[in-house]
């Protein structure tokens, strides 16, 4: 139910209220305001049960006015107010209350304030007589069906001060093809009488122009179509699915650099990708079929695992001892024919996958052994540093302590690097320059050989000879 409060009109506020309760309010939907214009510093709503008792004021939303809770309160008045700081600041013309209420509230008694002349002689029928009026409905909205499609039978409307003209959009079947509508309102377009030969058309001439997947200059109507066949290859053209074929991956769950002769523990997961058909179309969007077969290369691994194994498949190899230089694993898998590929149209695309096997994928570390250096404490000559490649290690830095007591800076290299069997020389060793921020080429001559070992490994010691030195950062270069 719809109620217009009465208007009340002062200099800092324009106030709504009923003179009579509404009966029997269930829950109030939603307020309009009409005719609102300017600024208000503030809009405020109270109501009461009795018109004596009154709530406080509270800010007037659509949410908050639909929260008022009647729980079986007979008779409801409202109070809304609109303040302004002046007459000029703000107006409104109406306000509406919209409303679900089981007992229709009566009209209130005639407001004998109000002019007659300004009714012009005419009672209340006549100005609910639509007839009777002039100029634009402006408070009609007539939009497009909110489907999400944006499409709809409203083509426009115009105001004048006859009246408000709609326009609207209308379907017309032409060349045997027919639009009807339901008593429900479905309209059905009916193409089955549609030109041709018969319920089809057929022309051998070239097509002039491309729509959908009726190419330029084809002989698409050269074999008979009918309507059907035209709509759809036009607006829901034929599409096929992308192929990847079946992958595999082997991965090992130890760093990359491993210190030779340590007994270390190895996980190894080899896993299988069946590929893709994207979209699926009707199959299960896999390629090729289950994996039933994964292969292994290497120490400590099985040489096969048959029986559609779980994928991805795992194994472990414990107490390895690391030798020197890469050590390295393989694993492949083999799989079952895949299924037959389909197009957007349900047609057989390409051919089924057969049965194969995947290439050999590799993982692998390097077996080295540490270098050492006086890194922590000048008289500690043997601090091991990080694990560097000795296949592809270079321009390795230490940073120096620096000398006193005696004690000289120093570094030790394994022979297994400089000679057999990995045969990389030290080079040079340069020394960083704070003043130019650049490294300088020092060479060799700065420093002594000397014979050492490590856990039984021999290496040789390259020891500073030149007067005591600060802290300072060298680079190896092999």
């Amino acid at each position: 139910m719809q109620f217009q409060l009465r208007r009340y009109e002062y200099v800092k506020s324009i106030e709504f209220k009923n003179s009579n309760p509404l009966l029997n309010v269930e829950r109030i939907r939603y307020f309009k305001e009409d005719g609102l214009t300017g600024t208000f510093t503030s809009k405020e709503f109270k109501y009461s049960w009795d018109n004596v008792t009154w709530t406080n004021w509270n800010t007037l939303t659509q949410q908050a006015v639909a929260n008022i809770q009647f729980r079986d309160n007979l008779n409801f008045w409202i109070h809304i107010r609109y303040s302004r700081n002046g007459i000029g600041n703000g107006d409104i013309k109406r306000s509406y209350i919209f409303y679900d209420s089981t007992t229709p509230t009566p009209p209130g008694p005639v407001d004998a304030s109000i002019d007659a002349d300004y009714l012009q002689g005419e009672g209340p029928k006549y100005y609910l007589d639509r007839t009777n009026h002039f100029g634009p409905y402006t408070d009609l909205v007539v939009s497009n069906v909110v489907d999400g499609s944006a499409v709809g039978v409203y083509y426009g409307r115009t105001d004048s001060s006859l009246g408000t003209e709609l326009f609207f959009k209308r379907l017309e079947g032409i060349g045997g093809i027919s639009v009807s509508e339901s008593s429900s309102g479905i309209i059905t377009i009916d193409g089955s009488g549609a030109s041709g030969s018969g319920s089809t058309y057929q022309n051998p001439n070239p097509t002039t122009n491309s729509f959908g997947s009726i190419p330029d200059a084809s002989t698409f109507f050269a074999s008979e179509k009918t309507f059907a066949d035209v709509m759809q290859a036009m607006f829901f053209p034929t599409l096929y699915p992308s192929l990847t074929n079946p992958s595999n991956t082997f991965v090992d769950n130890v760093a990359n650099l491993q210190e030779i002769n340590n007994s270390i523990n190895i996980t190894f997961t080899s896993s299988f990708n069946r590929g893709g058909i994207n979209p699926a179309y009707g199959t299960s969007g896999f390629r090729s079929g289950l994996g039933n077969t994964v292969y292994y290369t290497g120490s400590g691994l099985p040489g096969s695992i048959g029986s559609y194994p779980l994928n991805p498949n795992t194994q472990t190899v414990s107490g390895y001892i690391v030798l020197i230089g890469n050590q390295s694993w393989t694993s492949a898998w083999s799989y079952d024919s895949g299924e037959q590929p389909k197009d957007s149209g349900g047609n057989n695309y390409n051919s089924p996958l057969p049965a194969g096997t995947t290439s050999y994928r590799s993982t692998s570390f390097e077996g080295v052994y540490a270098l050492y250096g006086t890194t922590s404490t000048i008289n500690n000559p043997n601090t091991k540093q990080s694990l560097v490649s000795m296949l592809t290690g270079n321009n390795i830095i230490f940073s120096m302590t620096a000398e006193s007591g005696g004690y000289k800076q120093s570094f030790d290299i394994p022979n297994a690097w400089t000679g057999a069997p990995t045969n990389r020389p030290l080079l040079n060793v340069q020394t960083f320059n704070t003043v130019s921020g650049q490294w300088d080429t020092t060479g060799l001559g700065q420093w002594t050989l000397s014979s050492t070992t490590h856990g039984g490994v021999n290496y040789t010691r390259y020891t500073f000879n030149g007067p005591d030195r600060s802290s300072i950062q060298i680079r190896l270069v092999f």
